[in-house]
């Protein structure tokens, strides 16, 4: 995980998040500064989720 653990109302809200997001995050390699980066990252991952496939 690359979070910022000064910025405590990111760390704060990273904590609020569901584990499989979180274990999403801890795998990739971004780097998050911002709660509103996680909250973009967070949301395009339940997309993600929520879509079926095409094909």
């Amino acid at each position: 995980m690359n979070i910022d653990r000064k910025n405590y109302e990111l760390f704060d809200y990273y904590n609020t998040l569901p584990t499989h997001i979180k274990k999403y995050i801890d795998s990739s390699d971004v780097h998050i500064s911002t709660v509103g980066e996680l909250m973009l990252i967070a949301e395009h991952y339940n997309q993600q989720q929520e879509e079926p496939d095409e094909f």
